[in-house]
């Protein structure tokens, strides 16, 4: 992250709340990669899936739906449903 401050010509030392802002830096110079590229790929339904089959053959948990309505959420746009 210094090296990229200093090359910009910043002539400042990297300070805990620079952090975030040359870290993106660093990780678009390393991996070339625009995150709004990644996101049609990454839909949350199939996330989800991915992630509940993944436990599933890990760790051999078996997910099933329960009642709907049976989880309280803490704001309305919280799906609890299982995604179906």
């Amino acid at each position: 992250m210094q090296a990229i401050a200093d090359a910009e010509g910043a002539e400042t030392t990297i300070a805990p709340w620079d952090y975030r802002h040359y870290i993106e830096k660093v990780r678009q110079a390393k991996y070339d990669l625009n995150s709004d590229e990644v996101k049609p790929y990454l839909q949350l339904d199939k996330l989800r899936e991915a992630m509940f089959f993944v436990a599933g053959e890990l760790f051999k948990f078996v997910f099933t739906l329960g009642p709907e309505g049976a989880v309280s959420v803490f704001h309305e746009d919280v799906d609890a449903s299982g995604g179906e």
